[in-house]
C-alpha cells in the first residue's frame, strides 16, 4: 500500500549517521556555516549583478549602433547569471542536508 512504498523510500535515502553528539553537532554546525557562506556569496553577487545593469542602463555607448557595448554587457552578465545559478544550486543542496538533520534529530 501507500505507506509500504513511504518506508521502502525511506530504507533506500542516504542519511549521515554519528557515532556521538559531538560527531552530529560538528556535521550541523559545518553545513551551517557553509549555507550561511553561500548565502553571503549569492548576496555579493546580487549585488554585483545590479550595479552591472545600472552601469549598462547609464552608458551612452549602449545605445549607440555598432559599439558592441551591449554584447559586452551581455556577455559579463550572462557570466554572472551562470555563477549566481550554481551558487544557488550549492546552497539549495546543502539547505536540504539541513532539513534532512534537522528532520532527524
Amino acid at each position: 500500500g501507500l505507506y509500504a512504498d513511504a518506508e521502502l523510500q525511506l530504507e533506500n535515502t542516504p542519511f549521515e549517521t554519528f557515532d556521538t553528539p559531538k560527531e552530529a553537532f560538528d556535521y550541523i554546525m559545518d553545513l551551517r556555516s557553509e549555507a550561511m557562506e553561500l548565502e553571503d556569496q549569492l548576496r555579493e553577487l546580487s549585488d554585483v549583478i545590479i550595479d552591472t545593469q545600472r552601469d549598462m542602463e547609464n552608458d551612452l555607448e549602449v545605445t549607440m549602433a555598432g559599439s558592441g557595448a551591449s554584447d559586452k554587457y551581455g556577455a559579463v552578465l550572462n557570466k554572472y547569471e551562470e555563477e549566481h545559478s550554481m551558487l544557488r544550486k550549492a546552497y539549495n543542496e546543502v539547505m536540504k542536508k539541513i532539513d534532512d538533520f534537522d528532520q532527524r534529530h
